[in-house]
């Protein structure tokens, strides 16, 4: 009879003695084996009466060492369809994220796509590789399902977020519906989306929620979108939206965003109460990080507004805007 040769070795310093069950499968049919890894190198043989479909080693995935695997992808696949515990279902997907040129490995991928467990549908989501041709089609129909139907919030998110990738006009409707999701990551993931395909739609949608209580991705969202439109009208909701954040990141990277508006308006009421709220939002910051926002906050966007308002002849706005920067910036003008 024919016999499996597996050969285990123990990186490191020192030598454990486990014991480990090695499931030997011939299609859906599985041979438990239990072994005793104790040396520094082992090896093991098991009877076999063909070349088995797959030698999975530790095959209640318990082990919590790190384990490199000599196996190919169609031993992976194997793993995927009838090991199928949690633990070899990922390393599946794991090792056929790395392969995505190959039809079978994108396959394999598609099924992690509809996998029963939502972690997984997700960890696949985060697998896939939209930059080849390949995936993109092969995965569509799939992204539309999950962007539809998924019950798991952040999965229905990153599906759409995916989907916005494409930019196709016949998602529109897909997105607008989204956008009404009780999920804000739903919704400001839609919302971008949109704005990748109909940006007066999406401003109007904007427009809209800015005048409800959002928060997180959607609020972000919105306050971005009606940015980037330049809109003056908008001016209130996206300085209140602004004001109403808290003292966080997300809120200085939204400042760029802020400045780059505050340059395209002539208003100075709106410039005013915008200067306003970014010097309010840098004297809040705690002294240990100043050192890290100042520099940008008064040296390259206040700085910056100063120079563009001058150069337009708008020099009351100028004036002002300069009265908020601390002496030793104000040098220089």
């Amino acid at each position: 009879s024919r016999k499996v040769r597996m050969i285990v070795t123990q990186s490191g310093d020192k030598v454990f003695k486990i014991p480990v069950a090695v499931d030997i499968y011939n299609g859906a049919k599985k041979n438990r084996n239990n072994i005793w890894v104790k040396n520094k190198l082992d090896t093991f043989y098991f009877d076999a009466a063909q070349k088995p479909d797959l030698v999975n080693f530790d095959g209640d995935k318990v082990l919590l060492t790190v384990k490199k695997e000599n196996k190919t992808l169609d031993e992976y696949i194997h793993q995927y369809k009838y090991a199928g515990n949690f633990v070899d279902r990922r390393e599946a997907i794991d090792f056929a994220s790395k392969k995505q040129d190959d039809p079978k490995a994108v396959e394999l991928l598609k099924t992690g796509l509809k996998d029963k467990y939502e972690g997984l549908r997700n960890f696949t989501l985060s697998k896939v590789d939209l930059k080849k041709e390949n995936v993109k089609q092969a995965i569509e129909p799939i992204l539309v399902d999950l962007a539809k139907k998924d019950p798991n919030r952040l999965i229905k998110a990153g599906a759409i977020a995916k989907l916005g990738e494409y930019k196709k006009p016949e998602y529109a409707s897909l997105f607008k519906m989204a956008i009404n999701d009780s999920s804000y990551t739903v919704s400001g993931n839609a919302l971008e989306a949109l704005a990748e395909i109909d940006s007066l739609a999406a401003l109007n949608e904007a427009k809209r929620l800015a005048n409800m209580d959002i928060k997180g991705k959607l609020s972000d969202a919105v306050t971005t979108i009606m940015i980037a439109s330049g809109d003056e009208s908008s001016a209130d909701a996206i300085l209140r939206s602004f004001e109403k954040m808290p003292l966080s990141q997300n809120k200085f990277n939204l400042l760029q965003s802020i400045g780059s508006f505050l340059g395209k308006t002539n208003n100075m009421d709106i410039v005013k109460r915008g200067i306003d709220d970014i010097v309010a939002f840098r004297d809040a910051i705690p002294e240990a990080f100043r050192s890290q926002t100042d520099p940008f906050i008064n040296g390259v966007l206040l700085k910056g507004l100063v120079t563009k308002k001058k150069e337009a002849g708008l020099q009351e706005q100028a004036d002002y805007i300069k009265s908020k920067l601390p002496e030793e910036d104000k040098k220089g003008f």
